[in-house]
């Protein structure tokens, strides 16, 4: 049985915060990044990995790095220290 890596998963947690927090379909992503929105909901769920060619192109389309769309879910919006203070990390 092949396993994902565990940023396969992170990574397809951020495309669906970052498509949601710029009001983008599936269809409206993938048309923006030259996939299918059957594609973009794929990766979404985690069913499909992006080939590095899809990760680059997801990232122009989001108007976002590579990097951002690898760290972990919570540094994607706010980051929490303690119970109070909330520091907004940019997501370019």
């Amino acid at each position: 049985m092949k396993t994902s890596h565990p940023s396969i998963s992170i990574f397809s947690k951020n495309i669906n915060i970052l498509r949601e927090r710029k009001n983008l379909t599936y269809k409206a992503l993938g048309e923006k990044a030259g996939l299918s929105g059957e594609m973009i909901k794929l990766l979404e769920k985690g069913i499909r990995s992006p080939s590095l060619n899809s990760a680059l192109l997801l990232c122009e389309a989001l108007d976002t790095k590579l990097t951002v769309l690898l760290r972990e879910e919570n540094q994607v919006g706010e980051q929490v220290y303690g119970n109070t203070f909330k520091m907004r990390i940019p997501c370019k």
